[in-house]
């Protein structure tokens, strides 16, 4: 696979992830067949970031939203009947 493809594949599957707050490396290494370190490696030489801190980045950037969402609303919605 073309590693620019690879990159942009991978990156494509975390940033498309339903939950990431449940997304983990181990789940994303075995989606693709590939071990732990395996991963860690081609997607830090690809994009020049680890790929967990890419994971963290995007759980922190989806927590932001979730909290600007709920700015007008203190309790969230779950006070709301």
């Amino acid at each position: 696979m073309d590693p620019l493809q690879e990159s942009t594949e991978l990156q494509g599957f975390i940033d498309a992830y339903p939950d990431i707050s449940q997304l983990s490396v181990s789940f994303v290494a075995e989606h693709f067949g590939l071990s732990i370190s395996n991963l860690s490696h081609r997607f830090k030489g690809q994009t020049g970031v680890n790929i967990s801190n890419y994971i963290v980045a995007k759980r922190i950037e989806y927590s932001k939203k979730v909290v600007d969402g709920n700015q007008h609303e203190p309790f969230g919605n779950s006070w709301k009947t």
